[in-house]
């Protein structure tokens, strides 16, 4: 009796990771109906299905973009807002073993804790939702807290230069609000800054100014994969979260204003490559906390064996070995690598300001890529004014699922090898041998 009570308690572990939870929220965003993702967000906040109190903070980060790709801009700003104040942060690349364990990969779920990146990006997305909304009073505040942000943060030389598209965004609202002195002070450190005004002298009083923001392709997005290390003759299975590369439908993004064209709009911002660049800093610490955890597991399986196991009769003996494996399994399987993070993210920012006379204008966003597709707006721009064309263009682009992951075999990694530099140091692995 004590070995099927053993056996039903511990196959009935597993648990769904986040994109799957997700995936219908993925298909309407992805499939052009970026409305009837807001309504599954909303839902989902209420629905069994989700961990609600631990997923609060991501599911409204992603309820943002859903909010932004339906045009409901001053929505998305207010919400984006809300969530800069709310949101903790964990970075993974500089925390402890520990605390990578008790987040990243616990067997119960954390509340939400948010990466550097994603915490930088709430405050840009609000300012460009603020921008497309013609709030200029919220945007000022975002760039403010940009201002804040860039300062406070301990950023080095490639962190500054994957954020100068925050600092070029900051300035052009603080530019537009009349704060040319706080504008140049975010454009100062600046070599190109797509969003430079005319030179004083040079700007025309009955021009006003019209901004395009074009989303391209997919950010790639966390998910569970079982790596291999051997250490010592001996195999480890360890599960952490990786990133995965997602297949982007339009990788251009052109502008015609009024039948001249314009050219393409230039990449501001490549998300994916700061994503990846920061995940390589990441995962020596997420495999040391995997293989702790591995440690943990083994312990756990030999005391499971040696309890069930009598020694001299072999079909015990068979079970014992039985029994400890599916323990082993199972445990991995419990402690499932937390895959959660903002999944509808673009693989990079687009930016073209235009400078035109007051009056009506025709303005055409042309995606190109896999697929093509055109999106025209009508727009009125006053003397002195500003008008935000705002495009996320993969919601254009239909979604396909998510690629199938395989086993990694990561001996002799760099990352590997720091983990287990990493584990010998760590005094939580021979807490857990003892």
């Amino acid at each position: 009796m004590h070995r099927v009570l053993l056996l039903a308690v511990l196959c009935s572990a597993a648990c769904s990771t986040y994109e799957e939870r997700i995936e219908d929220i993925h298909h309407a965003y992805y499939n052009g109906t970026p409305e009837q993702a807001v309504l599954l967000l909303e839902e989902s906040v209420d629905d069994s299905f989700f961990d609600v109190d631990e997923d609060f903070a991501v599911l409204r980060m992603e309820l943002s973009s859903a909010l932004m790709a339906a045009g409901r801009h001053e929505e998305a700003g207010r919400l984006l807002a809300e969530l800069y104040d709310e949101l903790e942060v964990l970075d993974y690349s500089t925390d402890t073993v520990e605390d990578i364990m008790a987040f990243a990969l616990a067997s119960e779920l954390q509340d939400y804790h948010a990466s550097p990146p994603e915490k930088l990006l709430v405050n840009t997305r609000g300012m460009m939702a603020f921008l497309a909304a013609d709030d200029l009073d919220g945007a000022t505040v975002e760039a403010k807290r940009a201002g804040t942000t860039l300062t406070q943060a301990d950023l080095d030389d490639q962190d500054r230069y994957d954020n100068l598209f925050v600092s070029a965004l900051a300035g052009f609202c603080m530019d537009q609000a009349g704060r040319r002195q706080e504008a140049d002070d975010f454009w100062n450190e600046l070599d190109q800054n797509p969003l430079q005004p005319p030179p004083p002298g040079q700007a025309d009083p009955e021009h006003g100014t019209i901004l395009v923001l074009v989303e391209l392709g997919k950010a790639p997005i966390r998910r569970e994969l079982a790596v291999a290390i051997w250490a010592d003759g001996v195999r480890h299975e360890l599960r952490v979260p990786v990133l995965q590369d997602r297949d982007d439908v339009f990788t251009v993004a052109s502008v015609v204003l009024d039948d001249v064209p314009q050219g393409r709009v230039p990449v501001a911002l490549d998300l994916g490559a700061q994503l990846e660049r920061r995940y390589d800093q990441e995962l020596p610490g997420l495999l040391a906390a995997a293989a702790t955890q591995a440690v943990a597991r083994g312990v756990v399986s030999e005391v499971v064996s040696n309890s069930v196991s009598d020694k001299g009769d072999a079909s015990d003996d068979i079970f014992a070995m039985a029994a400890a494996a599916l323990t082993s399994w199972t445990l991995a399987e419990a402690q499932q690598a937390d895959t959660r993070c903002w999944n509808l993210l673009p693989q990079s920012f687009g930016a073209m300001r235009l400078d035109v006379p007051a009056g009506q204008h025709r303005v055409s966003v042309e995606l190109s890529g896999a697929k093509g597709h055109s999106l025209r707006f009508e727009l009125d721009v006053r003397p002195g004014g500003t008008h935000t064309v705002y495009v996320a263009s993969d919601v254009y682009g239909g979604f396909a699922g998510h690629k199938p992951l395989s086993e990694e075999d990561l001996t002799g990694h760099p990352a590997a090898i720091r983990a287990l530099q990493i584990l010998s140091s760590a005094s939580l692995v021979n807490e857990i041998v003892d």
